[in-house]
C-alpha cells in the first residue's frame, strides 16, 4: 500500500473523466514546480469558545463557522462579519451548504438538525431530534436527503423538503462523521468503535472498512473515486471501485481529528494536535506542516475551487490559507 498506488489511481480517474493521455493527466496532477504549500491569508476570532466547524459557501466568497455558543456565523474571506444563523441552544458541530448555495444545514449538541435560508439568514425548519448530541451531518440534495449521526449511535436520513424521517439505523457506537458520495449518494459513516460503514442511498450496507478502528473523519473526493478516513495517528485512502487501500498517511503523535480532500483529489489536508499538514498526490510526507496551532483542530475544509483551506480550532478562531 504505497502512495504510488494512489497517484496512479488519481491519474486513471482523470483520464476517464477527460480522455487525456496518461502523460497529460499526470502533468496536471504532479507539478514539480508547484509543490504543496499553505500561505496564511486570514485569521480571525469567530466564536468566544471552541470553533467546531468552518466551511466555504458554494461561490467561495464566504466562510460559515459553527461554535460552542450555538451560533453559525458568516464571514468574508478577510474575517469581516456578514451575518449569523441564530436558533440552536448548544454547540454547532457541523455545517453543510447545498449545491445551489441557497440552503445551510446545521447539526448541534442540542440534538437537533436545522435548515436555514442562507441569503436571508432565516431558519426554515427543524428536521428532527436525536437522543444525544448530533456529531455528523451531510446533505444529498439530489435525493432530498439529509443524513445525520449522533453520539446515541443512530444514523438518520431525513427528507429535506418535508422533515420526514425516512431511514433510521442503529450502528451501535457513536457516529463521528457522515459523508455522501457526490456521484451516486452512497454514504460513508465513521464510528468510534466500528470503523467505516459504507451504505447505499437506501441504507443497505455494501462494505466495511477499518473495522474495529476509531475513525474520526471521512471525506470523498469530488468525483467519488476515493474515500479517506482518519484514525489516531494516520489517515487511509481507499479506491472506491475496488475498496483497495491505496495510501496511508502518517501524521505523527497526537489525536487525528479532521480530514479534507481537495476537489481534484490531489491534495489531502489532515489535522492533529497543534498541527495541520498538507500532502500532495505523490508525497509520503506532508509537503508543508503548520505548527503551533491549538491542540483542538476540529474542522478542515477546502474551497470549491481548491485554492483555499479553512481550519476551525479550539481557540475560537478560523484560519484561512491559500493552497498551492
Amino acid at each position: 500500500m504505497t502512495g504510488q498506488k494512489h497517484l496512479k489511481a488519481l491519474i486513471r480517474s482523470r483520464m476517464a473523466r477527460t480522455g487525456e493521455s496518461y502523460t497529460t493527466a499526470r502533468s496536471h496532477i504532479v507539478k514539480p514546480e508547484a509543490k504543496p504549500g499553505l500561505v496564511a491569508s486570514a485569521e480571525f476570532r469567530a466564536h468566544d469558545k471552541h470553533c467546531m466547524t468552518a466551511v466555504f459557501t458554494r461561490d467561495d466568497r464566504y466562510v460559515v463557522s459553527g461554535g460552542f455558543g450555538g451560533q453559525a456565523r458568516i464571514w468574508g474571506l478577510d474575517g469581516s462579519p456578514a451575518g449569523e444563523l441564530v436558533g440552536h441552544e448548544a454547540a454547532i458541530t457541523v455545517v453543510r451548504i447545498s449545491t445551489d448555495g441557497s440552503t445551510a444545514i446545521t447539526a448541534s449538541s442540542d440534538r437537533t438538525i436545522r435548515v436555514w435560508d442562507l441569503p436571508t439568514r432565516r431558519q426554515r425548519a427543524v428536521l428532527g431530534t436525536h437522543r444525544k448530541q448530533v456529531l455528523a451531518l451531510d446533505l444529498d440534495a439530489s435525493r432530498d436527503r439529509v443524513w445525520s449521526g449522533s453520539h446515541d449511535g443512530r444514523l438518520n436520513a431525513w427528507r429535506l423538503s418535508t422533515g420526514e424521517l425516512v431511514t433510521q439505523l442503529d450502528l451501535g457506537g457513536s457516529v463521528s462523521s457522515v459523508a455522501v458520495r457526490p456521484t451516486d449518494g452512497s454514504v460513508a459513516v465513521a464510528t468510534v468503535d466500528s470503523g467505516i460503514v459504507v451504505l447505499r442511498p437506501d441504507g443497505r450496507e455494501t462494505t466495511r472498512l477499518a473495522e474495529g478502528a476509531r475513525v474520526v473523519g471521512t471525506a470523498w473526493a469530488a468525483d467519488g473515486a476515493f474515500l479517506i478516513g482518519s484514525t489516531q495517528g494516520a489517515a487511509h485512502v481507499w479506491a472506491a471501485d475496488t475498496w483497495e487501500a491505496v495510501r496511508v498517511l502518517e501524521s505523527g503523535p497526537g489525536s487525528m481529528l479532521p480530514v479534507a480532500l481537495s476537489p481534484d483529489g490531489s491534495r489531502i489536508a489532515l489535522g492533529w494536535d497543534h498541527h495541520v499538514g498538507l500532502w500532495g498526490a505523490d508525497e509520503s510526507k506532508p509537503g508543508v506542516t503548520i505548527e503551533g496551532l491549538p491542540k483542538g483542530v476540529y474542522g478542515l475544509a477546502f474551497s470549491h475551487d481548491g485554492h483555499r483551506l479553512a481550519a476551525a480550532a479550539a481557540d475560537g478562531r478560523v484560519r484561512l490559507w491559500s493552497v498551492t
